[in-house]
């Protein structure tokens, strides 16, 4: 699933409350430490240190590397009144160096020509600082992101009622959903991605969090990847829905207005796309991997109780990939 990944200046300037939190005042202390003033001209003027690192990169990195050498040296005062804490910091530097990948719109290239040197150079200071930075890929930082603009803006439910008038409360809300899918994905999963949602992320999460947050704004467009929309025509085609499935969506898709829809909110695609559909409406559910029971678990939350579907009754969900829109008929019989 693509939902859209905003950087930190569109949510505040949504939402000027946030610029009152710590993260906003660790944020800018983090992007202006080479700033004009000097203050770290002991750590940002070392030049040579960063020859070897791609031009298209080389701010960014050397900015990283400036923060993890101030975070590490316990006399400089830079951040001087600000939270101690050091895993908060290392929170704090995680969003705030994914947010500019982010707002730098930087593509795989970039991704891997950073990660190129940081694992040459950079890795051992992110190590000293017990604040690692290990290689990722582009999209899996964009994941990350979403996960951490979920937890970091809007992880308390006081915060709740406010967000579900705001413009990018959906967004939000799909943030919760990734970080629920990437979560079950992640239970048997040790790489580096899974653990940085294990150490950084799942602590924040309640995970009730799709039971009290409701949205009143316009939804967002949910755009599907191309593998996600060659997936989609496939199951149209062979339909995988169970006799009784397969008649009422074919008598619900004789009039647009009769639709039943399902969003796909799933950023796990391709074969885990399959075999949820094969878990929950056909007889292969009992073959299928012990796993897709934290599949299986995050599902409900979607669509249990509260959301007897990911759409409200009265409203149609729009799936849009190239120009292309997908209405899919969905029938589920619920265990009594």
């Amino acid at each position: 699933m693509a939902t859209t990944t905003l950087n930190y200046e569109n949510f505040y300037k949504e939402d000027p409350s946030l610029k009152d939190e710590e993260l906003f005042t660790f944020y800018n202390k983090f992007d202006n430490v080479c700033g004009p003033h000097g203050q770290n001209r002991n750590v940002c003027n070392e030049e040579d240190e960063y020859s070897s690192v791609d031009n298209s990169v080389k701010d960014l990195y050397k900015n990283l590397v400036c923060n993890l050498k101030i975070l590490k040296d316990n006399s400089s005062h830079y951040f001087h009144g600000l939270n101690s804490d050091k895993k908060k910091r290392c929170l704090y530097l995680r969003y705030w160096f994914y947010d500019r990948v982010v707002s730098k719109k930087y593509g795989f290239s970039e991704v891997n020509k950073y990660f190129e040197t940081w694992d040459k150079i950079g890795k051992d200071i992110s190590e000293e600082c017990e604040c690692k930075f290990v290689k990722i890929g582009r999209n899996e930082i964009y994941k990350l992101k979403q996960m951490y603009d979920a937890i970091l803006l809007y992880g308390k439910k006081d915060k709740f009622e406010k967000l579900s008038k705001l413009k990018y409360c959906y967004n939000i809300r799909n943030y919760y959903i990734v970080y629920g899918l990437q979560e079950g994905m992640c239970s048997e999963n040790d790489d580096a991605f899974c653990n940085e949602i294990k150490e950084y992320i799942k602590e924040y999460v309640d995970e009730n969090v799709l039971d009290s947050l409701s949205c009143t704004t316009a939804k967002e467009v949910i755009e599907l990847t191309e593998e996600e929309r060659k997936t989609v025509e496939w199951l149209l085609r062979v339909n995988p829905l169970g006799p009784k499935g397969q008649d009422e969506a074919s008598s619900g898709m004789q009039g647009s207005s009769s639709h039943t829809v399902i969003g796909i909110f799933a950023s796990a695609f391709g074969l885990f796309l399959l075999s949820l559909i094969l878990y929950k409406f056909t007889p292969f559910g009992p073959w299928i991997s012990p796993r897709m029971k934290n599949y299986q678990r995050m599902w409900n939350k979607i669509i249990g109780k509260n959301y007897g579907s990911l759409l409200d009754n009265s409203e149609s969900q729009q799936i849009e990939s190239d120009n292309i829109r997908y209405n899919i008929a969905y029938h589920s019989e619920r265990n009594s």
